[in-house]
This record gives C-alpha cells, structure tokens and sequence, in this order.
C-alpha cells in the first residue's frame, strides 16, 4: 500500500472514531430546568416503577422529544438513590428554595416526562 493511501485510512479512521464518541458520550439530548420552583408532586405508589411525578416553573432547555411534559419531571422511588432524589425536590417545595434540574435524556420510567438525572437546590 502506498504511503499517502495509509495516512488517508488512517486519517478516516480517527475521524470515523471521533465521531462515534461524539454520538455515544454527548449530552446534548438532556434536559434542563432553572432555576425556578416545583409547582406540584404527584405520586403514583402502584406504577412500576413507584415514582413521583414533579413540575416545576423554571425556564427548560434541550428536551428530549419524549418529553412532551416540559415541565415535567419523574424519579423512581424504588431505589435509595431515588428517595433521596424524591426527598430532595419534596424539601424544596415546602421551603419555597430555587431549584435546577439536570435529566438523563430519556423517558425510560414515564413515557412522556424526562427521568431525572441530577438536582441542585439554592436559597
């Protein structure tokens, strides 16, 4: 193979490579919200997952196209992870605090609502 041929290869390969990570490991289709404050829990113990369904009133960006709740958000509350969560957004609302929500991209537990990934409170 000729010198020049094995530099185009290898050069399409690394751009093949960058390209695949750029589709694989980019965030870009998460969602987010904030700040703002949550308007209403609701909880729906008898889905499966358990979840609590949140809204909140913060301006939102880059939602999935699942999302068509956009001020919706859900987290599973079968797991420890996600009581924590559910406990977080749960004292937020009664202490009025300011609150941005970071999802994951998905709406793997609800159909509709973007499954959250990440939370920050402030006063």
């Amino acid at each position: 193979m000729h010198r020049g041929n094995k530099r185009l290869i290898a050069a399409k390969a690394v751009q093949a490579i960058m390209m695949t990570g750029a589709l694989v490991a980019s965030p870009a289709l998460a969602g987010s919200a904030g700040p703002g404050v949550v308007t209403r829990i609701t909880g729906v113990p008898a889905s499966t997952p358990p979840t609590i369904l949140f809204y909140t009133n913060g301006p939102r960006t880059s939602a999935p196209a699942c999302a068509t709740m956009t001020d919706r958000w859900v987290i599973d509350v079968s797991t420890p992870s996600g009581q924590a969560a559910a406990a977080i957004v749960i004292s937020a609302q009664a202490q009025g605090k300011t609150i941005y929500v970071t999802g994951t991209g998905t709406c793997s537990i609800w159909t509709d609502t973007e499954t959250v990934n990440f939370l920050d409170v402030s006063s």
